[in-house]
């Protein structure tokens, strides 16, 4: 399948606003989503590249999935860090090895230029936390606890 991957453009906001609706619906608790919260993630990228990127996933010209990176700084490995916040495919095109298509290309792409990348995978979601082991992301030793305002 010839998916290509490329950096959002504000053109592209009405069809990622769906594909967000779709992950946070799929996805397992209570988290709400709005268009206003992805209307600012989206203008927060575009106006600080530094802080991260979204990446479209696109067939035939049609987007069919997204990734949210974002940048951060590791004291432990004295470089950069990438963590992937979200990565969704549209389920019309799942199991094609869109996600491990994705992987390689960012791995590759980021090969050298960065400490580590990460991600956090949801509590019984075994089919996508082995889709990463299988691409080489391990457990790492630390739990995340995260306190909310």
């Amino acid at each position: 399948m010839n998916v290509k991957f490329r950096q959002f453009r504000l053109s592209d906001i009405n069809e990622i606003k769906k594909l967000v609706k779709y992950f946070y619906r799929e996805t397992p608790g209570n988290v709400k989503i709005s268009d206003r919260k992805i209307k600012r993630t989206c203008r927060e990228f575009t106006v600080h590249p530094e802080k991260g990127t979204i990446i479209i996933f696109e067939f035939e010209k049609s987007i069919i999935g997204y990734a949210i990176l974002f940048y951060g700084w590791s004291n432990e490995q004295s470089k950069d860090l990438i963590f992937i916040d979200e990565l969704y495919v549209n389920k019309l095109f799942r199991n094609k090895g869109i996600a491990s298509d994705f992987i390689k290309y960012i791995i590759k792409k980021l090969k050298n230029k960065v400490a580590a990348l990460m991600l956090a995978v949801e509590n019984g979601n075994e089919k996508v936390e082995n889709l990463y082991r299988k691409s080489g992301f391990k457990l790492y030793k630390n739990k995340t606890l995260v306190y909310k305002f």
